[in-house]
C-alpha cells in the first residue's frame, strides 16, 4: 500500500497523469453543469503502472462553448470547449478544448512543483441511442521543478491522443472508456520524490486508460 501511495504522488508530483480527454465532442448546453469522476492507470513500460483519478466540474456558456475546472492527479486545472461545427449535428461534431493546469507539493520535506497544458482537437461521431465515438489528437507539454535530491526542472513537449467511447446509459449519465497515448518528442523532466524515482523524457510513451462516469449536461 505505501508503494503505491508513493508511486500515485509522484506521478502527481510530476504532472504525467493529465493526458486524459474524457469527454465528448459538442459542448454542454448553456445553463447545465456536468460533473465527471475519472479514475483510472497511467504508466510506461519501464514504469510500470499506478492509479490515478481525477474529478471535473462543467458548466455551459454558449451553444458552442463550456468552461470548467478538473482536479486530481495533474493538480488543479482549468479547461474550455469551444465547438468549430454546429453542436445540433447528431452525426458528427469538432470543437477544440484546451486546458491548463498545475500542481504543488510539500511533502516530508519534499517540494515539487509542476505546470501542465494540452490543446487536444475533439472529433465525436454519433451513433443511434445517443453514443458517440471520441478521438482527441493532441499536443501537449508540462514541467517539473522543485524537489530535493537530484531534481531537473525541465519542460518536456509531446503528441499523441485519446479514444474513447461516450455510452449513454440513461438520459443525463454518461459511461466513458478511453485509452491514450503521449509521445514526449523533447525535454526530460525528473527527479526523486520519496522513494520514487520521476524521469519524463523524449522517446518514452506514457499511457492512460481511463473509465470516466458524466453526470448531467447531457441532450
Amino acid at each position: 500500500m505505501r508503494t503505491l501511495l508513493l508511486g500515485f504522488v509522484a506521478w502527481v508530483a510530476g504532472g504525467c497523469a493529465t493526458i486524459g480527454t474524457v469527454q465528448t465532442a459538442r459542448p454542454i448546453d448553456p445553463g447545465t453543469v456536468q460533473v465527471g469522476l475519472e479514475p483510472g492507470m497511467s504508466g510506461t513500460q519501464d514504469r510500470g503502472w499506478v492509479p490515478t483519478a481525477n474529478v471535473m466540474a462543467r458548466y455551459g456558456i454558449t451553444r458552442h462553448l463550456d468552461l470548467g475546472v478538473r482536479f486530481g492527479a495533474g493538480g488543479l486545472g482549468l479547461t474550455g470547449k469551444l465547438a468549430l461545427t454546429d453542436p445540433w449535428d447528431d452525426r458528427v461534431a469538432l470543437s477544440v478544448a484546451p486546458m491548463v493546469g498545475g500542481f504543488g507539493l510539500g511533502l516530508l520535506g519534499e517540494g515539487r512543483r509542476s505546470h501542465y497544458w494540452q490543446v487536444p482537437l475533439i472529433v465525436g461521431v454519433g451513433f443511434r441511442g445517443g453514443h458517440e465515438l471520441v478521438l482527441a489528437p493532441k499536443v501537449t507539454g508540462w514541467a517539473m521543478s522543485g524537489g530535493a535530491g537530484q531534481a531537473r526542472g525541465r519542460s518536456v513537449l509531446g503528441v499523441g491522443g485519446t479514444v474513447g467511447l461516450a455510452l449513454r446509459v440513461y438520459p443525463g449519465v454518461r459511461i466513458l472508456p478511453e485509452i491514450g497515448m503521449v509521445q514526449p518528442l523533447f525535454g526530460r523532466a525528473s527527479g526523486k520524490v520519496l522513494l520514487w524515482r520521476v524521469d519524463t523524457r523524449a522517446g518514452v510513451p506514457i499511457y492512460q486508460a481511463t473509465v470516466g462516469i458524466l453526470l448531467g449536461g447531457d441532450r
